[in-house]
């Protein structure tokens, strides 16, 4: 049985971290077996607190106990559900944990607020779900706290795809008590199948999260194979794709489409490109799942992928990407380009391109942005005078030497990686900026904002790749 999607498999050495210090610990002997006094075999949390102890993701509490109806406390979650992720493969880390070393799971909260998990609106708001301080992270965490930080985790981190929600408020019966701002973090985190409510079909967010219900939180999370979608939930419709060579006679993007007149110098589209993109003249974006469904497509496009055993080598794959149907065709076609390279450019582990995604009000919520091998290539700006990186760790900042104004490296690599995009002919990844290039998509690596921001994973039909 795998732990994780398919595209992200587990590395079992890691599976051995052991997450002292977030829910106790209990002797060696008792983590191997998965067994505490207090947890019966015929609980409904047996399985999920026997396996995640079974491989130290779960422990008990010195005397032995694991205490399935105390209730989890915000630090504990943050910790579990980052720890959890970076076993999936995702690289978190940040640089400010020192503002947080008051409380133990500073370091925690610090990343998440990189990270955006404690975001709670899909619409653009920066307001989080709780701040930071000692009595905060000591807090309890709410049902509703938790689907936020998974839904966020699962989007940003674990690049899951977005679910359709198609007919939740009729399933979950206090539906209609639901926040405004967290319905889509809320129904992501139901659809993808890690919550399940109670048996009377209640979320009951308010609620505190106990430590048997965290236990399957996690598991369904990490085992991911195990998770079962419900009947009002779905994965965008995939397009079948026919393979092309080159580009077809006479095709004209969305994207070309749009600088025909369509959009002016601020990046502001007209009434006919809304009407294209959102089917309203007077809308902006999709705010969640459900309200894009109608629009979205999913691609399959071939990718190359790396194995490190055999550098020199590529072994051909495919992935699936949703995007905005107005751009579906292009995206494959820009794929198709990228492949039919002689570069034969990768993609990290085989999921690392990410599309449509209802966290912001931005390109990613139009179903119009790509992020490409999002933990090399950075996101990053100098608008406090010194570079700050904001997501990713790759190498690229400024200047085509992989330098910042005063000298030092974006994240953490001192040199480009065989995931790193190149920014001008001849350096090695241009083919991925000349196949977007080609079909009139801008790349975030260009910078704006007076050349203050840059995002060099980032395409979107803007011409400035924002």
């Amino acid at each position: 049985m795998r732990l994780f999607k398919k595209s992200k498999p587990l590395c079992l050495a890691l599976a051995l971290l052991i997450f002292i210090g977030s829910v106790g610990y209990v002797s060696p002997g008792a983590r191997a077996a998965g067994v505490f006094p207090d947890v019966s075999q015929s609980a409904w949390y047996y399985d999920y607190v026997s396996k995640c102890a079974s491989i130290n993701v779960i422990n008990g509490y010195p005397d032995g106990t694991f205490g399935p109806e105390d209730n989890l406390k915000r630090g504990e979650f943050l910790k579990l559900c980052i720890e959890g992720a970076r076993m999936a493969g995702a690289s978190l880390w940040t640089v400010n944990r020192d503002k947080y070393k008051a409380h133990w799971a500073g370091e925690y909260y610090a990343i998440a607020l990189e990270e955006n998990l404690l975001l709670a609106s899909s619409t653009g708001s920066t307001e989080l779900i709780f701040p930071f301080g000692r009595q905060e992270l000591d807090n309890e965490i709410s049902r509703y706290e938790m689907a936020v930080i998974i839904s966020n985790l699962c989007a940003n981190c674990l690049m899951e795809k977005t679910i359709i929600a198609s007919d939740a408020a009729s399933k979950i019966s206090d539906y209609s008590a639901i926040p405004e701002t967290l319905v889509a973090k809320v129904e992501q985190t139901y659809g993808k199948g890690i919550i399940t409510g109670f048996e009377d079909t209640s979320f009951r967010g308010a609620e505190t999260l106990t430590r048997a219900q965290a236990s399957a939180v996690i598991y369904r999370l990490l085992w991911s194979n195990d998770r079962k979608m419900p009947e009002w939930a779905s994965e965008p419709k995939e397009v079948i794709n026919t393979p092309v060579s080159g580009r077809p006679a006479g095709f004209q993007s969305f994207a070309e489409w749009l600088r025909d007149g369509h959009i002016n110098a601020y990046g502001k589209i007209d009434d006919a490109a809304r009407i294209k993109l959102f089917g309203n003249a007077n809308k902006t974006y999709f705010y969640s799942s459900a309200d894009a469904a109608p629009y979205m497509q999913t691609v399959t496009v071939p990718i190359w992928l790396y194995d490190a055993n055999s550098p020199d080598q590529r072994k051909s794959s495919s992935i699936a990407i949703t995007v905005n149907k107005a751009v579906a065709e292009e995206v494959y076609l820009i794929f198709k380009q990228i492949y039919d390279d002689p570069e034969k450019f990768p993609i990290y582990g085989g999921w690392a391109a990410g599309g449509a995604r209802f966290t912001d009000t931005m390109r990613h919520a139009w179903g119009c942005a790509i992020d490409v091998n999002s933990l090399y290539n950075c996101e990053c700006n100098t608008k406090s005078g010194y570079l700050r990186v904001t997501c990713g760790y790759g190498y690229w900042p400024k200047n085509n030497d992989g330098t910042a104004t005063d000298g030092s490296f974006a994240g953490s690599m001192t040199s480009p990686s065989i995931f790193s995009i190149g920014k001008k002919p001849g350096e090695y990844g241009y083919s991925v900026v000349k196949a977007f290039s080609d079909y009139g998509w801008g790349w975030g690596g260009n910078g704006w904002s007076g050349g203050t921001s840059f995002d060099y994973m980032h395409f979107s039909v803007l011409p400035s790749g924002g």
